[in-house]
């Protein structure tokens, strides 16, 4: 017996679930891969620190960018650029401004990136 480990694209899923039907012992494990892409023959990664939650993602944009304000539509932009969706905004909002990466919302919406050491 073996452990097949198989990367396949959102659209091809059910045709490869309806080829091995019946041929799988249990039921199937299916995971999505985030900030995955194929280039060529393999699949690499489009996250800016692969493996890394999605506020490590973001701080690291962040970081590369070295804004000084950030509004929730580009903090949004950001998490669609790290491999996440735009709706775990506040989650990822939230988790930045534990880790002090971001500070509270000021009165004309914005929230300042404090300096990263």
């Amino acid at each position: 017996m073996f452990l097949v480990t198989i990367h396949v694209e959102d659209k091809k899923l059910h045709k490869v679930l309806w080829v091995l039907d019946g041929e799988i012992v249990g039921e199937p494990i299916i995971r999505p891969v985030r900030g995955a892409k194929v280039v060529g023959d393999a699949v690499k990664s489009t996250q800016p620190i692969p493996g890394a939650s999605l506020p490590d993602q973001v701080a690291k944009l962040l970081a590369d960018r070295s804004v000084k304000a950030i509004t929730p539509t580009s903090l949004g932009n950001l998490i669609v650029e790290a491999g996440g969706k735009a709706v775990s905004r506040d989650y990822v909002r939230q988790k930045l401004q534990d880790v002090k990466i971001i500070g509270k919302r000021r009165k004309d919406g914005t929230y300042p990136v404090k300096a990263r050491k």
